[in-house]
């Protein structure tokens, strides 16, 4: 038998011309572009060499060489066993030979064989065994629980949310990325603007539409007009009293007897009382006439008018509601399918990697075997190198010893040729093997792909039909809150236009009172100017924006839903 010494490009170790990966991290390398697709071999042969074989060990340098530039953002440096380094991305998981900078472009050179290890028929020139404390890349190895099944939730609902809000089924715009809406009638504190939101009652239990909440105020202005309309008929009972006294005073005959110039100014004092009486009466009957009556008889039918507009609101709310509720049902039935898809598929990914984790350990305990093996071959091939290395010292002086000796060596290699071949023996075995466990993860692989490809086939019908529904649902939903919006800008203006209308009548009417006042009692100007002064700076707009500003529940319109 004769011994051959093989150069360092002819003898690699198998399995370690490339740095061994994790079996998990091919699949989580499919996993992470969108799609699995079980048809492309995952698990091969010289993956599974890859994994089980121990690699050998680099670590990262310490510190970079003096003078060059730090290494960009993920990337690490590591020496070779030939004492070369090289350079690895802990994001891509890229190598190369060449120094990695901050300029733009990747570098052109992969490293290709950074872990070839020149050998002689299987053991390392150097002398030292093939194995290696185990110290695999810590960046080249990921948990099989961080893979994500494809299931996940769906985009358009996740852009649902960030950019709107639905509040008692009407939809706002987010607030943090909400654009700046402008006003429908900027600057006029417009009744259109600002009563969009739901307001929650001082108890905090129910909330009142922003729509009830301008009800509410005009009900109010309803009766303020009617306790106004009391407050004129008390002053006019006070004024026919007024007159009746002084008319029965005019009428008393006491100091008629008064006789000259004297007596003709007493009797003309009495009848300019009788003249002041005839006036009251007079302002009182104007008062009944042209201010109480009026405050009375304005809008009779103004319940009847407001209790129309909140039906015809409150059913443009319900109809608003159910459209919503629709669109809830339609979503989570899209989503149903895709949640029941992702808990099979991660169930069927871990038997999956149990099924594989077990093949890695069969491997493991036949490779241990193997390296058992070239550990009891490699053991007498070095006690051998070195007593013949002592024995070639002592050649001149022992020469027909050495002969000897030769030949009980030339046994002993004889003997080792029976464990070389036992060893390769094994080594055929164990290649076998993998062929075996190769052929069944492809049947697995096919197995799961075909009911894996058949769940997805469900799901996306299932998600298509529901997914046209909600399209459908989500339309009407949009319309019912158009027209919602529209009846509210118009509803809105016209109690608007209602409210200016009252509080113009009741200032004229007022206005009305204190000019009869004039004329009837001159020796109260200064009190009935005061009152004309405030009532002439009675304004609409003013009191509209005081109370908007009170008694606002929201000033930011809907918008339609996207999906």
């Amino acid at each position: 038998m004769q011994w051959r010494l093989i150069p360092p490009e002819e003898g690699t170790v198998p399995g370690m011309e490339h740095p061994p990966l994790a079996l998990s991290s091919h699949i989580e390398t499919a996993q992470t572009k969108g799609t699995v697709n079980f048809n492309t071999q995952v698990v091969t042969n010289e993956m599974i060499k890859q994994h089980c074989l121990k690699p050998v060990s680099v670590s990262p340098l310490p510190e970079d060489e003096p003078g060059n530039s730090p290494l960009p953002e993920g990337w690490q440096s590591y020496m070779s066993p030939q004492g070369r380094q090289y350079y690895v991305n802990t994001f891509t998981k890229e190598t190369t030979w060449e120094r990695p900078t901050n300029s733009p472009g990747t570098p052109k050179s992969p490293l290709s064989q950074k872990n070839s290890i020149p050998t002689v028929n299987g053991y390392h020139t150097s002398g030292s065994p093939l194995h290696q404390p185990d110290q695999p890349h810590p960046s080249l190895r990921k948990p099989s629980s961080d893979l994500q099944s494809p299931g996940s939730t769906s985009p358009s609902r996740k852009q649902i949310k960030e950019t709107t809000i639905t509040i008692n089924c009407v939809t706002f715009p987010h607030p943090n990325t909400m654009p700046e809406q402008e006003l429908l009638k900027p600057g006029e504190w417009s009744y259109c603007d600002y009563f969009w939101d739901d307001k929650k009652d001082p108890q905090g239990n129910t909330s009142v539409t922003g729509f009830e909440v301008l009800l509410q105020k005009q009900l109010k202005g309803k009766q303020m007009q009617k306790e106004m309309a009391e407050f004129i008929r008390e002053r006019i009972k006070i004024e026919e009293e007024y007159a009746k006294s002084l008319s029965k005073l005019s009428q008393i005959s006491l100091a008629a007897q008064e006789e000259g110039t004297l007596g003709e100014a007493w009797a003309q004092l009495k009848k300019s009382l009788a003249d002041e009486a005839e006036v009251h009466l007079k302002f009182s009957s104007k008062l009944q006439s042209e201010v109480e009556k009026p405050l009375l008889t304005f809008r009779d039918n103004f319940k009847k008018d407001m209790k129309k507009f909140d039906h015809h609101i409150t059913d443009l709310r319900k109809q608003l509601a159910s459209r919503y509720a629709a669109v809830e049902k339609l979503q989570s039935e899209v989503e149903k399918p895709l949640l029941t898809f992702r808990d099979n598929f991660k169930k069927d990914m871990k038997k999956f990697d149990h099924h594989i984790t077990d093949l890695r350990k069969q491997l493991a305990s036949r490779y241990a075997a193997v390296e058992k093996l070239q550990s009891e071959v490699e053991k007498p091939l070095l006690t051998f190198r070195d007593n013949f290395k002592k024995d070639m010292k002592k050649f001149d002086h022992h020469i027909t010893d050495l002969r000897k000796q030769l030949a009980s060596r030339y046994a002993a290699v004889e003997k080792l040729q029976v464990v070389i071949y036992s060893f390769c023996k094994a080594r055929k075995a164990l290649t076998d093997r993998q062929k075996d466990l190769e052929m069944k993860t492809q049947q697995l692989e096919i197995k799961l792909s075909n009911k894996t490809e058949e769940d997805i086939k469900k799901a996306r019908r299932k998600s298509t039909q529901a997914g046209d529904e909600l399209m459908r649902c989500v339309d009407l939903y949009n319309q019912a809150q158009s027209k919602w919006f529209e009846e509210m800008v118009t509803t809105t203006l016209e109690l608007e236009r209602l409210e200016v209308e009252r509080v113009e009548m009741i200032r004229q009417h007022l206005c009305q009172y204190t000019q009869l006042r004039h004329e009837t009692d001159m020796f109260n100007q200064s009190t009935v100017e005061t009152v004309d002064q405030l009532l002439q700076k009675v304004e609409p707009a003013k009191d509209r924006e005081l109370w908007v500003k009170e008694h606002k529940t929201g000033d930011i319109r809907p918008v339609d839903m996207d999906i």
